[in-house]
């Protein structure tokens, strides 16, 4: 069976080469401690389906080779020390599902070649250094399931793409400085089941978003710096298993609910809510 040679560079400098067959759907080089790759070779994989270079040592790595890739489904470059990456080339893998970037030391990156991926179902972005990152792309991407931005340096993020992202099923925002977060384009994702928020900077959070979210099971609000907050769109949320808020928050909830049951998952706070009063119209 006719081969290709995909040859790279380790760690302690030596040359290697990987042989894989021309009709191969599947190319797994993880942990192999390589530093550099020449991808060129495998434009003539063209029934090629996953390619897997995480938990490697690679700073930059060149992907024009992969535009040829029609059947590409799955890129994991996760776990290694990427600094820049030009994501143009995937714009032609149109059956692209799963894109890893996660544990990397990416800055910025450009997402907007993804617009074209329609079928993409899961983007992990988490655990780099990125300071802003322009969503807008994945408007396009409706099939979007599991979107990680979790673990980065994220001041300030707009959500309002993810609205047409009606398919989303959990988003992670976690441990990201962000001190303002706008939820109400999220009322569209109704299949939504995990929000995480946890350690991020925020002072105050409008859950009124949430109301239409009936799918969802898990809320992280802990390790942030809100004072007060308004839970009772949640009471809509009869199946939410989940829920976690720090103890030094103040829970407010509107008083017409007061004998409404709770979803079970906020059971645990009750004995802390505050029910305001309001003023009798005449």
């Amino acid at each position: 069976m006719t081969q290709i040679s995909i040859t790279y560079t380790t760690r302690d400098g030596k040359s290697k080469q990987e042989f894989v067959n021309y009709d191969s759907t599947n190319l797994d080089l993880c942990g192999k401690e390589i530093v550099e790759i020449d991808l060129t070779p495998l434009q003539s994989c063209k029934f090629l389906v996953e390619l897997n270079l995480s938990a490697n040592w690679l700073k930059r790595v060149n992907l024009i080779s992969l535009s040829s890739l029609e059947h590409l489904e799955i890129l994991k470059l996760g776990s290694n020390g990427l600094v820049t990456i030009d994501l143009t080339p995937l714009s032609e893998c149109t059956n692209l599902t799963q894109l890893h970037l996660e544990v990397n030391q990416l800055q910025r990156v450009d997402i907007s070649p993804l617009n074209n991926c329609k079928k993409l179902e899961e983007l992990y972005l988490n655990s780099n250094n990125l300071q802003d990152i322009d969503l807008t792309p994945l408007s396009d991407c409706p099939n979007l399931k599991f979107l990680r931005l979790d673990n980065n340096q994220l001041f300030n993020l707009d959500l309002m793409p993810l609205g047409f992202c009606i398919q989303l099923q959990e988003l992670f925002l976690e441990k990201n400085p962000l001190e303002e977060l706008d939820l109400s384009h999220l009322s569209n994702c109704t299949a939504l089941e995990g929000l995480w928020l946890r350690g991020t900077f925020l002072h105050h959070l409008d859950l009124s978003p949430l109301f239409p979210l009936e799918e969802l099971l898990w809320l992280d609000l802990s390790e942030n710096n809100i004072y007060l907050i308004d839970l009772s769109p949640l009471y809509n949320l009869k199946g939410l298993e989940s829920l976690m808020i720090d103890d030094s928050i103040v829970i407010m909830v509107n008083r017409i609910l007061e004998n409404d049951e709770p979803p079970i998952s906020m059971a645990q706070y009750m004995d802390r809510v505050f029910y305001p009063s309001y003023k009798d119209s005449d």
